[in-house]
């Protein structure tokens, strides 16, 4: 019994030094704010080689700055240049000014645009590009909204006024949003394969005549190559963010009492980030997670506060946004991980092995 005792002693003692290592900065945090951008406070997105592209810039994971030609401009000035995603061969994408009237839609290599303009929008963007350099977007006419797409076999699909591609994978599957029946004014989360496209949100209520009477806004944002997508959707509680896997939908909650959350990106670990309740977090494993717990309490103490994380790649490095209580500045951030912990409940299964290890010993 006094052994035993020993052992539940040691096995508490070792669960608080666990907690303490928990509760240790597990994440370094850099600022990678830049004033000379068009936008230093820009969606930043990040590559698996660390390379970051925000705004009008790509900063290298040594972290010297490139700046993205822009296509033209509206008047005599310089033009602007807006990046939306970039993949692990340095490619970017997003829009850019041009000599006509409109943002237009654009891929750079390295520093150099080449527009994409199918003559019939009224302005274009493109929202992401995969590692074999093919890339989504959409154009927009008037109150129309239809897809843009390179280098991929797309099935056809209906949609009323508006459709929109937000998120690709390698496999050549993508994602966004679309206006599906004629009776639904609002925008619903789409999956596009080579089938054609898949209405993910089929959430519909319909009365005896079936005549649509209730429905639900949703938007699918990123797919990894698992076939996991992520976006937002809405529920009776509010805008959540929300995982399709496997023909389900399931909400991926909110932080605390927040009726809001929302997943930009996912990897392909299936770790998604975005925010709940003006805090950075990721979701994964049904749990949501306030990334200001992984860094430095210091940095809590100045005022300095996680508010977005808008991309994550496959080394776990995320990208986001951050603001200050204090000063009321803002800045964009780098979380790199420091090292991985055992979860506690690794460490209690090891004791306890080594506990009934221990009482099945053989007597002498």
């Amino acid at each position: 019994m006094k052994v035993i005792s020993g052992i539940a002693l040691s096995l508490i003692g070792l669960l608080a030094s666990v907690g303490n290592l928990q509760a240790a900065p597990s994440y370094n945090l850099t600022s990678i704010y830049n004033s000379s951008l068009t936008n230093p406070y820009a969606t930043p997105f990040i590559n698996d080689l660390g390379d970051i592209a925000v705004s009008n810039g790509v900063r290298s994971a040594s972290g010297n700055w490139s700046y993205l030609n822009p296509l033209g401009s509206f008047d005599s000035g310089p033009g602007y240049a807006y990046v939306t995603g970039i993949n692990n061969l340095g490619q970017t994408v997003g829009s850019s000014t041009t000599t006509g009237m409109y943002m237009g839609a654009v891929v750079w290599n390295g520093t150099t645009p080449t527009g994409i303009d199918d003559g019939a929008s009224r302005g274009s963007t493109l929202t992401d590009i995969n590692n074999h350099g093919h890339w989504v977007g959409y154009a927009e006419n008037q109150q129309f909204a239809y897809p843009l797409l390179e280098g991929l076999t797309l099935g056809s699909g209906t949609y009323y006024g508006r459709a929109t591609l937000q998120g690709l994978n390698d496999v050549g599957d993508a994602v966004g949003q679309a206006i599906t029946h004629e009776q639904i004014t609002a925008a619903q989360a789409t999956l596009w394969t080579a089938s054609g496209m898949q209405l993910l949100d089929n959430r519909v209520i319909t009365d005896v005549d079936n005549n649509i009477v209730a429905y639900w806004q949703s938007i699918a944002n990123d797919i990894n190559n698992a076939g996991q997508v992520i976006g937002q959707a809405e529920y009776e509680a509010g805008l959540h963010a929300t995982l399709w896997e496997n023909g389900s939908m399931l909400d991926l909650g909110t932080l605390g009492a927040s009726d809001y959350s929302n997943a930009y990106k996912i990897n392909e670990a299936g770790i998604a980030v975005g925010d709940s309740n003006d805090r950075a977090v990721s979701f994964h494993a049904g749990q949501v997670l306030d990334l200001n717990l992984l860094v430095d309490p210091a940095i809590l103490a100045s005022g300095w506060i996680l508010s977005k994380a808008t991309d994550i790649n496959e080394l776990g490095w995320i990208v986001g946004i951050m603001n200050n209580t204090l000063s009321g500045e803002s800045q964009l951030f780098l979380l790199k991980p420091i090292s991985a912990v055992p979860e506690p409940s690794t460490w209690l299964m090891l004791l306890i092995g080594v506990m009934v290890a221990w009482r099945r010993r053989p007597t002498q």
